[in-house]
């Protein structure tokens, strides 16, 4: 016979209030001391030997670690938790940072010794560890990619981008620079949990104007420079940051009706949660992504090394190419490749109202999100009657793309280098296959000086 959850969660009760009682003896809180030791007369620890839902607590033992340590994870539940499923955590000595809707899931800091105990609990799914992200783009690149990919043309149409709503998941944005301020339309910072995205590293403000910065008579223009961008911010101002902020932001634009998002960061791993939240945007609410492919390329353009975010299905993985349409030796390659733009010395808006060139395929990403806010604003329409256009946006850019490689879809341009002109003005977005892309036979030919690696 099958159990009502709410029923495993208070069968499952016992060994968590333990926990608590063990993690109070070391940190006193609130909670009487006789009460705990009443509790612990009543129930047993488990053993080492009872099998755990996951794997890392073990590893962190092997490590020597402090059992005490607090460390970030994510914690699914097999339903949406409610104040009981939160309160074994807070019991167990964790502290929650995010609670998220649209998945059954929070962010949290555990003790490692409450870990292998958590997972015993009947609703919960699995806990994973938050870990970082990083930002994927290195110093050093030239003004010429709107321009390569005949943005400069649509905007000579009137199209740039008005009113469609782009996220920037990123180090926040400088949104008092001339060439972003018209634009800066609001975010939020996920690492200081306020209202102020401002940023303190540089990196989002460079991807922002590649998207967004204003056409007028000075500075850079970007890919859209209609368009409303928004700030939020999930990197910490090393460029690094945890999959917990970005889940949080991906829900803040489901509420907010952003309708494309960009994500120059990456890492090589991958938590289900953080997959789960970005199909649900991509597929419940029409939200567009995508994400830098990554700086792990070589001359071997066989291995596939694509990072996540960009390795999701319902994200758009984006390569680098020089001024030559090859591929940028440092752009990561595989099956996940999807589209290419330029990604090599990128002239691009500065902290403090100034202008820079930076190289990676972080650079690359924003180019393809712009292009798709261009498309948006031109009108498409929903072809397959799914109710939203995303999928339609992604479709008519990887159709219209400029063939580059080996012949079709292949590991370094996916299809092709994004061309905004044919991708606005297309009668019809053909149906793209889904085969999977035959690893190149070629190898990419490096330009004539050699290039600062991305970091």
């Amino acid at each position: 016979m099958s159990q009502n959850p709410a029923n495993l969660t208070r069968i499952r009760f016992a060994p968590i209030l333990l926990i608590a009682a063990a993690l109070f003896t070391i940190s006193p809180v609130s909670a009487s001391s006789k009460s705990i030791d009443d509790i612990s007369k009543q129930v047993r620890l488990l053993t080492q030997e009872e099998k755990s839902a996951t794997d890392f607590p073990a590893s962190y033992r092997d490590m020597g670690m402090n059992p005490m340590q607090k460390v970030k994870v994510l914690i699914r539940f097999r339903f949406s938790p409610g104040k009981s499923e939160k309160d074994l955590i807070t019991m167990a000595g964790g502290e929650i940072k995010f609670a998220y809707k649209k998945v059954h899931a929070v962010a949290a800091e555990l003790p490692l010794a409450a870990i292998d105990h958590l997972a015993q609990i009947g609703s919960i799914d699995l806990i994973e560890p938050d870990a970082e992200v990083r930002m994927t783009d290195a110093e050093l690149e030239n003004t010429w990619g709107v321009e390569r990919i005949g943005a400069g043309d649509v905007h000579l149409e009137g199209v740039q981008g008005q009113g469609v709503k782009v996220a920037v998941f990123d180090s926040g944005i400088d949104y008092s620079h001339p060439d972003l301020a018209p634009n800066y339309a609001g975010g939020y910072d996920f690492h200081n949990s306020d209202n102020d995205p401002f940023d303190d590293n540089g990196h989002g403000t460079h991807v922002a104007g590649t998207i967004a910065a204003e056409d007028n008579a000075f500075g850079v223009v970007g890919v859209a420079p209609k368009a409303r961008i928004y700030a939020l911010k999930v990197l910490r101002e090393d460029g690094v940051g945890y999959w917990s902020r970005i889940i949080a932001a991906m829900e803040w634009c489901m509420d907010n009706g952003i309708q494309v998002t960009n994500h120059s960061y990456s890492s090589p791993t991958e938590p289900t949660t953080a997959k789960a939240v970005f199909d649900a945007a991509y597929n419940d609410y029409g939200i567009l992504h995508f994400a830098a492919a990554g700086n792990s390329g070589g001359s071997d353009a066989t291995v596939d090394c694509v990072e996540y975010p960009a390795r999701f299905s319902s994200v758009v993985a984006v390569a680098a190419t020089y001024m030559n349409d090859n591929r940028a030796y440092f752009s990561s390659t595989g099956p996940d490749v999807e589209i290419a733009t330029p990604g090599y010395y990128i002239n691009s808006t500065l902290v403090g109202g100034g202008y820079g060139e930076k190289s990676g395929t972080s650079m690359a990403s924003p180019h393809a999100a712009g292009v798709a806010a261009l498309v948006i604003s031109r009108g498409i329409s929903d072809q397959n009657g799914n109710g939203r256009i995303n999928d339609d946006v992604r479709s008519r850019m990887n159709s219209t793309a400029l063939d580059l490689g080996d012949s079709g879809r292949d590991y370094q341009y996916g299809y092709g280098l994004v061309d905004a002109y044919a991708a606005t003005n297309a009668a019809s977005s053909p149906v793209i296959p889904t085969n999977t892309p035959v690893p190149p036979t070629n190898t990419p030919v490096p330009p004539t000086n050699t290039p600062v690696p991305p970091t």
